[in-house]
C-alpha cells in the first residue's frame, strides 16, 4: 500500500469518527538505520513536512532512533533548576 493510499484512510478513518487531522501540526518522519545506503524512500506528502527530528512525548527523537538530542537538551539545563532546588530545600 503506498503512502498516499494509507493516508486517505487514515482521513477517512478520522472523518468517519468526527475528528480532524491539523495538517499544519502533522510531521511525516521516516525510521531507518544511521548506515543505511539504499532506501527506497517515497517522495514527500503534499502538506506535510518531512523531517528528521521530532518531539514525541517530551523526548527528541530522530529519524534513526537515536535519543541524542534529547539527552543534550537535558544536561545543558540542571545548573538553574539544581540551584533552585538548593535554595528551596535549605530554607
Amino acid at each position: 500500500m503506498d503512502i498516499i493510499r494509507e493516508y486517505d484512510n487514515i482521513c477517512a478513518w478520522s472523518a468517519r469518527n468526527k475528528l480532524t487531522i491539523n495538517t499544519d501540526k502533522t510531521k511525516e518522519i521516516i525510521f531507518n538505520r544511521p548506515a543505511s545506503r539504499h532506501l527506497n524512500i517515497p517522495p514527500p506528502m503534499p502538506d506535510i513536512e518531512r523531517v528528521t527530528q521530532a518531539t514525541l512525548l517530551g523526548i527528541d527523537i530522530t529519524s534513526t532512533l537515536s535519543t541524542a538530542a534529547y539527552v543534550m537538551a537535558v544536561s545543558h539545563c540542571p545548573y538553574g533548576f539544581y540551584g533552585q532546588v538548593t535554595v528551596e530545600t535549605v530554607g
